[in-house]
C-alpha cells in the first residue's frame, strides 16, 4: 500500500475518490511496475496497454525521426507518462516510453481500467481526458 500512496493523493487532486473507492476498485487492478535504467516500457509500433503514474525514477516518452531521437516528454516522480493516443484509441504507438534511471510505476492496464468504468461510473474521469485533445496528460 505504501507504494501506491501517491498514486492515489494524486488522483484525489482531479476527482473525488474514497479511501473505500480506492480499496475497492483500484487495489486490484493497480501493478507496481519496477524497470531498470534505460530500459524500453513501451515501443513504437505497439498497443499502448498501460496507464503509468511514476512511483520513483524518471522517464521520457520520444520518437525517431531518421537517426533522431525527439523527446516530447519527461516525466518524474509524481507524474503520469502513457502514450495516450494509443492507450486510447488501441492503435499502435508511434511513441516510445523508456526509463532515464532506475524507475517505479504504478499501472494500470486499459481492459482492468475499462472494468473499473463498468462498475463504477464516478470512476470514468480517471484516464478519460476531458476533451479530445488529452489536455489532462
Amino acid at each position: 500500500m505504501e507504494t501506491v500512496k501517491p498514486f492515489q493523493t494524486y488522483l484525489q487532486k482531479f476527482i473525488d475518490i474514497t479511501d473505500n473507492e480506492f480499496m475497492h476498485y483500484l487495489m486490484p487492478v493497480i501493478k507496481v511496475r519496477r524497470f531498470g535504467k534505460k530500459e524500453m516500457v513501451t515501443r513504437a509500433g505497439e498497443v499502448e496497454n498501460y496507464f503509468n503514474f511514476i512511483v520513483k525514477g524518471l522517464a521520457r516518452k520520444y520518437y525517431k525521426k531518421g537517426k533522431h531521437e525527439i523527446n516530447t516528454q519527461i516525466s518524474f516522480e509524481g507524474h503520469l507518462i502513457v502514450c495516450q493516443e494509443s492507450f486510447h484509441s488501441r492503435q499502435p504507438s508511434e511513441y516510445n516510453i523508456e526509463t532515464i534511471e532506475p524507475t517505479t510505476f504504478v499501472s494500470i492496464t486499459h481492459d482492468d481500467l475499462e472494468r473499473v468504468y463498468a462498475q463504477s461510473h464516478r470512476l470514468e474521469r480517471l484516464a478519460r481526458p476531458a476533451d479530445h485533445s488529452c489536455n489532462g496528460y
